[in-house]
């Protein structure tokens, strides 16, 4: 029967013996042919003494080595021995609302090594999978991941490498289940919205959702005390909730949006409004929205009033100038009252996609009026400074 269970793959089912050392003499009497590894119970046999063992006793010993069967075997083999051995083979080593899964892809990153996930935390992932029409897809080769102590901690989703190539449109309420979650990451995808579910995610500390196509953020977010990065750069937003109460924030983008209106609430953060990090990358930054009026002081006196980093890679900062509705100087990019190589360096720009210009940056860009920015343009643009 042993071996039956091995050829059906049952590797974790043991046989050995246990027996009087003054028998082992006759070792072969009991192992016939079947090569199984025997011990001796030397001296006073306390074994078989603890155990209250007689000779030919079978005992089946479960997972935990507790005593499942003791039944002497003179007379043959029970006739449910197999069935009995496989029930109590533990079908997952997971605690109760985990499950074990084996193939654990390289984007997922497993701190403690397990092989257990929590079964909500998986549900979320299928969902996402689902809300977005992706099929075939196991959850843990949804973009890029990190687990421990069974729970997701980060994950990556956009429409890039490090993001699995995953274009999501939209995010489920269900996401707020997601309880040791403390980076979401959803750059470059092509949301409209972000689930008002994500300001239950109390641990969260980065929340990355910037080139989408969101217009508006949940009051919500105010609840993510614990986050200390927001970026939500490169959107349509129009307006900024209050979000005086995120009072970890060290970081904060908004650049690149529509946004007309900040509550003066945001002036109580402890931002480093103007400074920039060791990395040469501002704390904050508004560029490049419609920041015209009644515009909080904390944000109109900031340094970074109009700045943003460019598009694809956040590797250094731009020129990005709020857009009031004022006529463009055709060709002065910059609106600095002259046409100079600053201004080509930022049709430039435009043109490779490195950064999204305002509409009077497009308007003064887009030199000979065929509703686009291109290398024509910034060729004209060379040509009028040169003369």
């Amino acid at each position: 029967m042993h071996e039956s269970l091995l050829a059906d793959g049952y590797d974790d089912v043991k046989l050995f013996g246990v027996g009087k050392d003054s028998h082992m003499s006759s070792l072969s009497n009991w192992t016939s042919s079947i090569n199984i590894p025997v011990t001796a119970d030397e001296g006073s046999f306390p074994v078989w003494n603890a155990w209250g063992a007689g000779q030919r006793d079978l005992f089946v010993i479960d997972s935990d080595g507790q005593v499942a069967l003791q039944q002497n075997i003179s007379g043959g083999l029970p006739s449910n021995l197999e069935s009995l051995v496989i029930d109590l083979i533990p079908t997952s080593n997971c605690d109760d609302g985990f499950i074990e899964i084996l193939d654990i892809p390289n984007t997922c990153i497993v701190f403690d090594q397990s092989t257990c996930f929590h079964e909500g935390d998986i549900q979320v992932l299928s969902e996402i999978a689902e809300l977005n029409g992706i099929s075939d897809l196991d959850p843990l080769y949804m973009g890029s991941q990190n687990w421990l102590s069974g729970r997701l901690k980060r994950i990556q989703i956009g429409n890039y490498f490090q993001g699995g190539n995953i274009d999501l449109v939209s995010l489920p309420e269900s996401i707020s289940t997601l309880d040791d979650l403390t980076t979401l990451q959803v750059d470059k995808n092509s949301l409209t919205s972000l689930p008002s579910g994500v300001g239950d995610l109390s641990q969260l500390q980065l929340l990355i959702a910037s080139n989408n196509d969101i217009v508006s953020v949940p009051e919500s977010i105010n609840n993510l005390s614990q986050v200390w990065y927001l970026d939500l750069g490169y959107n349509a937003i129009q307006e900024i909730p209050d979000i005086s109460s995120m009072e970890s924030l060290l970081y904060l983008y908004i650049f690149g949006n529509q946004i007309t209106t900040i509550p003066e609430s945001i002036c109580t953060l402890d931002l480093n409004w103007s400074g920039l990090d060791d990395g040469f990358m501002p704390y904050f930054a508004c560029g490049g929205n419609n920041l015209c009026e009644d515009i909080p002081a904390c944000v109109e006196e900031s340094t970074n009033f109009e700045i943003g980093l460019e598009a694809n890679y956040y590797s250094f900062t731009i020129e990005l100038l709020q857009d009031c509705g004022e006529d463009c100087v055709s060709g002065d990019v910059n609106a600095d009252s002259s046409i100079d190589v600053l201004d080509v360096v930022n049709t430039v720009s435009y043109i490779l996609g490195s950064a999204i210009p305002s509409d009077s940056q497009a308007c003064a860009a887009d030199i000979n009026s065929d509703g686009n920015i291109d290398v024509l343009d910034a060729v004209q643009i060379v040509q009028i400074i040169l003369n």
